[in-house]
């Protein structure tokens, strides 16, 4: 399965004296599967070793924690002989503080290293364990769930994911517009997590698809119970089954009194953090302004909260997934944050700070964001083609910016407002920020 960041991780190896990487991302997003890909095609062998599935492995970080006293051990440990061009992994190295704090002293040896970890739930084990985080000693980088154009590679499309981005660069008419929307309005149900995007692939089976995410979502909230006190993972499954009904409201803002009668912020504060941390939510904040820098016109204390993947949303809502591929006008309340869920989540893999702009009552934008040119987007986003665009119109009265309308509409651009379709999100990244 062709992933985006492996022209990530080629540079990384190609950089002459390279930091270690540490690779993050949610449970069963590829991470394993991708750097053991990547070593297998591009390093003559690979050392791989996972710490969740072997705590045993920590014994060998007893000795000490430089390359010197490491090395031997983890050779005869793997079999492997540990060359100039071998790729040392490091796997759920959460579960284990020594094999993280080790990054520093690979970073630190005169000798380079080609050594990747990767970590789920890092930032929880961080927050409850004494770990003593290599900083500035590696490289970071974050691994989703697959976006549209890789649900397109995965289906063997990768001729209209070109023909996609070639028009998008043109904003011109796309005569395969149908074509594309079939194919989003199917991801929309299968979602971008490797497992049940190469199940469906494969077989073409949408009740396969159904009892994936099913796994998947028993799986997290199994996470929950595991890692976090009784207390707190007794917050964190409420506050994960409401995000239907939070959802399901026309403004969308997260409301405590949903997740419990009388909830307050202080109550829920910290399992909200640690559903954000363990990569299974986006959280979308409030700006008050479009204005430059938007970071300092935030206000956290209003938010919505979206799955971070929507085919695992779709999967919640236990949606009849043949019948919505053919009217998906039956998600009735749903199918709208349905596509702001499949925007943000598009958004978020491309490295892009997204927030919400509501001003008053009468006028509510679905994203603003800042560009790589510093150019602010205000976004309206709809589910269908869309005919009133009252709020993107006063954001743009309002300030210096560019509009953006994301619909089923085919691509266009009038004055300062461009619309592209909802197949062509991915795009974004490349040339709006």
């Amino acid at each position: 399965m062709r992933r985006k960041i492996e022209e990530f991780l080629i540079d990384w190896k190609n950089m002459p004296r390279h930091k270690p990487l540490l690779l993050q991302g949610a449970r069963q997003v590829g991470k394993t599967y991708i750097v053991r890909k990547f070593g297998a095609e591009h390093f003559d062998n690979t050392l791989y070793f996972n710490f969740e599935a072997d705590p045993s492995l920590g014994d060998l970080f007893a000795p000490g924690l430089r390359p010197e006293k490491l090395i031997p051990l983890l050779e005869i440990k793997a079999g492997q002989t540990v060359g100039p061009d071998s790729l040392i992994i490091f796997d759920e190295v959460q579960a284990e503080e020594r094999a993280l704090t080790s990054l520093k002293y690979f970073a630190e040896s005169p000798q380079t290293y080609h050594v990747i970890a990767t970590g789920s739930m890092l930032g929880i084990y961080m927050n409850r364990a004494k770990f003593s985080f290599p900083v500035g000693k590696v490289e970071m980088a974050q691994l989703y769930p697959l976006d549209f154009e890789e649900f397109l590679w995965a289906r063997g499309q990768e001729a209209l994911a070109q023909q996609i981005r070639k028009t998008f660069n043109a904003m011109s008419f796309f005569p395969l517009h149908e074509e594309a929307l079939a194919a989003y309005k199917l991801y929309l149900l299968v979602g971008g997590m490797p497992e049940v995007v190469s199940t469906y692939a494969a077989q073409e089976k949408l009740d396969e698809v159904h009892k994936l995410q099913t796994n998947i979502v028993n799986a997290y909230i199994a996470d929950m119970q595991k890692y976090a006190s009784a207390e707190d993972a007794h917050k964190i499954h409420a506050i994960w089954r409401s995000i239907p009904a939070q959802l399901a409201k026309a403004n969308r803002k997260f409301q405590y009194s949903l997740v419990k009668p009388g909830g307050r912020s202080k109550e829920f504060a910290y399992p909200l953090q640690w559903l954000n941390m363990a990569g299974t939510v986006n959280l979308l904040s409030k700006v008050n302004e479009g204005m430059l820098p938007l970071a300092a016109h935030e206000d956290p204390a209003f938010f919505k909260l979206y799955m971070a993947d929507v085919g695992l949303f779709a999967s919640l809502l236990n949606l009849p997934l043949a019948q919505v591929l053919v009217d998906d006008s039956i998600l009735g309340a749903f199918r709208g944050a349905i596509a702001e869920s499949y925007v943000l989540q598009t958004l978020v893999a491309q490295g892009i700070k997204a927030y919400y702009w509501n001003p008053s009552q009468n006028a509510e934008l679905d994203f603003v964001y800042q560009d790589a040119q510093g150019q602010i987007i205000g976004v309206e986003v709809k589910a269908g083609t869309g005919k009133s665009f009252k709020s993107l119109h006063r954001f743009l009265d309002n300030y210096d910016a560019q509009g953006l309308i994301i619909s089923q509409k085919n691509f266009g651009q009038e004055g300062r407002i461009k619309t592209i379709p909802l197949y062509a999100c991915h795009c974004l990244g490349a040339s709006e920020g």
